[in-house]
């Protein structure tokens, strides 16, 4: 075979030259279209991830409008329920054109709104206990034991409530009507509302009630019968002999054993023997108003500047009767000590020294001297704050407090009961109402709604440092 020229191989071979910055081009073109690949699988791996999602939240938030739906107080709803339904209907919208982050939080906001429906639905309850101080218990209908009677427990038919010496309870039915149990008084719960009223047994002891411009009361003894208006504030103690029911505001109608009657109307008095019988009426004082200092004032312990408290005086008062307490239910291990009681003056000078820091309530009635007596209610209660120096200076340098709503609001017809924790010495308001602070930063307080359906609470807590803000929504039905 003959062997070819080193020519003619040359020849045959096609060569070709490639710089070194098309080499890199070609490089970076490579490393480009890689990249591209595994970014669009990244992609469509992570469009279906959310597409996931999204499906998992729509169908939460539908199940949670089913059962909002399902809640007997749906009808009351309907503009609310028809808004998250709507909302609900945009998310699939965005599923379906693949804005899937933003139909995850169009459902999500839904699944939370009928959250909300059904919890407020499922906080209502007939009658409810909204405070308590000192030593108060329950014994629950059928049973034979007497437990220790928490705020927020729901009360029914045949429960008893009793109170110690220092025991003091507020309960809310559901049409509005606040009992306050003084104490050593035992109360019987007959019926939690309805179209009968808020009706209980008075066994022995003390009760103070108070109705709305949509709900009545009966209170019945040994000794009579108390059938009280719209609008009333009433006052009614009973013991083995008699029963006497003081109206300070609207109209009650007393009915002794034999069907006798006699018509209280604002500021009357009368009582009913437990062997029959009504006896005569008499007249009750006015109330005072208070006046000086203004409420929520705030004393520098370190001034020891007297405190001086004023109010309106009464034409046919004789004296009048002054209580200041740490506790805004005024029970007796509660009150100071401030000489006599009695003042026959619309005033009283209270020496700052001898009292400790912290927040104190005060309040006045009026007395007519006779047999018996006649006292005026007591007044609406004021509150003062006696702070020390090194407490005001550490207020100032906070920041805003910090506010817990510590249980859910509870509804108690068109009523809502909220508890809940801020700092000490902060002031509180629900709705625009001031909340009474107790020297460890919680409160409690009970506000009327309007109207029914979803609504919102706004709760503010401030202090020096700042303000703190909480919202929270209820289900009202006032039917």
């Amino acid at each position: 075979m003959p062997k070819k020229s080193r020519s003619n191989l040359e020849s045959q071979l096609e060569w070709y030259y490639v710089s070194t910055q098309t080499l890199v081009r070609i490089l970076i073109g490579i490393l480009v279209l890689a990249g591209a690949i595994a970014g669009g699988i990244f992609f469509f791996l992570k469009r279906d991830e959310t597409a996931v999602r999204a499906k998992q939240a729509i169908a939460e938030a539908d199940d949670a409008l089913v059962r909002a739906r399902q809640q007997k107080d749906a009808a009351l709803l309907g503009k609310e329920i028809a808004s998250a339904e709507e909302m609900l209907g945009e998310a699939r919208k965005d599923l379906a054109a693949g804005s899937n982050e933003k139909a995850t939080r169009t459902a999500v906001e839904v699944k939370s709104r009928a959250l909300k429906i059904i919890a407020g639905a499922s906080m209502k309850s007939n009658a409810n206990v909204v405070d308590t101080a000192g030593d108060v218990t329950i014994q629950k209908a059928n049973r034979n034991t007497w437990e220790s009677l928490k705020p927020n427990t729901s009360v029914g038919e045949g429960d008893f409530i009793k109170t110690g010496p220092n025991g003091t309870a507020e309960v809310l039915w559901n049409d509005g009507t606040m009992y306050r149990i003084r104490p050593e008084t035992l109360f019987e719960v007959h019926g939690a509302g309805g179209l009968s009223g808020a009706n209980v047994k008075l066994v022995v002891g003390t009760t103070d009630v108070n109705t709305g411009d949509k709900s009545k009361a009966s209170v019945s003894t040994d000794a009579a019968l108390a059938n009280i208006g719209t609008n009333a504030s009433v006052g009614m103690d009973t013991d083995s002999q008699r029963t006497n029911v003081s109206s300070f505001a609207g109209s009650t109608t007393l009915t002794d054993k034999a069907g006798r009657t006699a018509v209280l109307g604002p500021r009357e008095r009368a009582a009913a023997s437990k062997e029959g019988g009504i006896g005569p009426k008499s007249t009750l004082p006015e109330s005072p108003s208070l006046t000086v200092p203004d409420d929520n004032l705030e004393i520098d312990f370190k001034k020891r500047d007297p405190l001086r408290l004023r109010w309106s005086k009464v034409t046919d008062a004789t004296t009048y009767e002054v209580e200041i307490a740490r506790s805004r239910f005024f029970v007796k291990d509660s009150i100071l000590d401030i000489g006599a009681s009695e003042r026959s003056k619309a005033e009283v000078l209270i020496n700052i020294s001898q009292i400790q820091p912290g927040a104190y309530f005060w309040h006045v009635r009026s007395l007519r001297k006779g047999n018996p007596p006649a006292l005026s209610d007591w007044s609406a209660s004021r509150r003062f704050k006696v702070e020390s120096g090194e407490l005001s200076q550490a207020r100032i340098d906070t920041l805003p407090p910090d506010l817990v709503i510590t249980q859910r609001p509870n509804v108690v017809g068109s009523s809502v009961v909220l508890v809940g924790r801020t700092a000490p010495g902060a002031s509180v308001t629900v709705n625009g109402e001031i909340a009474d602070v107790g020297g460890d930063g919680t409160f409690r307080k009970v506000i009327s709604m309007g109207g029914d359906g979803l609504q919102t609470i706004v709760i503010k807590s401030r202090t020096a440092g700042g303000e703190t803000v909480k919202k929270e929504s209820v289900l009202i039905s006032s039917n």
